[in-house]
């Protein structure tokens, strides 16, 4: 395991952008003669030094509007200019220099996040709420309150996206990771897309109000579904107005089980699909050459004691009594762990079957508000807390 401590250079908020071998991208906020910076810097891990790549003046607050991407040697940030404007500076981290410099102005009120495809692609909500126009009537007639863009920096052009698939399907997944994931299949790139409208545990739900009779399955729409398209196939149908995106179906569920997108690494994509009639949970591998899918677990909810963790490509089992917590592996991690109970604690990793991680927050009686990390060798018995949050590469515990 291996400490990487950037509180020194962090501000008051700070995100970590991009992870490798000899650095670290991050960004943080600044105060600087009572005026507010976005900044982003880079961490030489060689060097231990810290060398600022780009900045530029925000209102106060406004950190949590700014959206940095890295995509090669390239960073990417779009600004949320509330309530009717996107700002999108494209920059290389080498040279700081700054390759391009977009803005869309519309007259609706963005309201969300901007979800990410690749460095030439994004997507972006606003609010229909109080629209007349008539491209609106569909989203209207349907029940949906918001609208949805595709935004094409190279063409410095914005579409409205017809699918409402993905109107109102696209958030509960990809507005959690800010992404739509894609991978390379046939030398073509690839998108994927997990279309849910709840929480997992709020589609079972609804699935056992219908099985005891105090909810209509008739009034239940919603579906899970998890699908493929090439970027530029997507792109085409959108740009030309279709309603219905000609994705690749994996797997689709109507009110009887959840398909959720896992991962992936260079070899497969990974989604979880559990049948709510069996309580089975399947974890699939999908190949990325050519798209069979292959289980490689299976987990029965019947033996599950706590709750089950996803966390990216691995999955455990949180069991908590009255005075202590046990973490559990179940997929891709082998954890056996038990530690005592604390306020506030969320278990982080457990590094080289040693180097337990917990992190902590704590607000007190005048409402500050505090963060901590714990790490604990286990062998040698000893914990060693540290003030601030943390991010962990494989062995690597960054600080910040």
């Amino acid at each position: 395991m291996e400490i990487i401590d950037l509180r020194p250079y962090s501000g008051l908020n700070t995100r970590i952008l991009d992870y490798k071998t000899n650095e670290i991208i991050f960004s943080k906020d600044n105060k600087i003669e009572e005026k507010y910076y976005y900044c982003i810097s880079r961490y030489n891990l060689n060097s231990n030094t810290v060398e600022e790549i780009y900045r530029y003046e925000i209102p106060h607050y406004e950190f949590y509007n700014q959206y940095a991407y890295i995509f090669g040697e390239e960073i990417f940030i779009i600004k949320m200019k509330f309530p009717h404007k996107v700002e999108i500076d494209i920059l290389n981290k080498i040279t700081k220099k700054i390759k391009s410099m977009n803005s869309f102005e519309i007259k609706e009120e963005i309201t969300s996040i901007p979800i990410s495809i690749n460095n030439r692609y994004f997507v972006f909500y606003g609010d229909i709420d109080e629209m007349n126009e008539r491209k609106y009537t569909e989203n209207k007639e349907k029940g949906y309150s918001h609208y949805l863009y595709l935004c094409d920096l190279s063409e410095d052009k914005i579409y409205f996206i017809k699918d409402l698939r993905l109107v109102d399907g696209l958030s509960v997944v990809h507005g959690l990771i800010n992404k739509l994931p894609t991978f390379i299949h046939d030398n073509q790139q690839y998108l994927i897309f997990n279309e849910t409208y709840m929480d997992d545990w709020e589609y079972e739900d609804i699935y056992n109000l219908i099985q005891s009779n105090k909810l209509s399955k008739d009034l239940v729409k919603e579906i899970e579904a998890l699908y493929l398209i090439n970027i530029n196939d997507f792109v085409k149908t959108i740009k030309i107005g279709e309603q219905n995106v000609p994705f690749k179906v994996i797997c689709k569920r109507h009110i009887n089980g959840w398909v959720r997108y896992l991962g992936m690494d260079d070899k497969n994509i990974y989604f979880r699909e559990k049948d709510f009639i069996t309580q089975i949970e399947k974890i699939f591998a999908i190949n990325k050459t050519n798209f069979e899918s292959t289980v490689v677990k299976e987990i029965n909810h019947k033996d599950v004691k706590g709750r089950l963790i996803y966390d990216n490509n691995k999955i455990y089992e949180e069991i908590e009594s009255d005075d202590s917590i046990e973490i559990k592996g179940i997929y891709n991690c082998d954890y056996n762990l038990c530690f005592k109970k604390d306020r506030n604690i969320s278990f982080e990793e457990y590094i080289n079957n040693r180097y337990l991680i917990i992190s902590q927050w704590i607000e007190d009686t005048e409402d500050n508000y505090y963060e901590f990390v714990h790490i604990t060798d286990t062998k040698e018995n000893k914990c060693i807390k540290y003030e601030g949050r943390c991010h962990i590469y494989d062995s690597h515990v960054i600080l910040y």
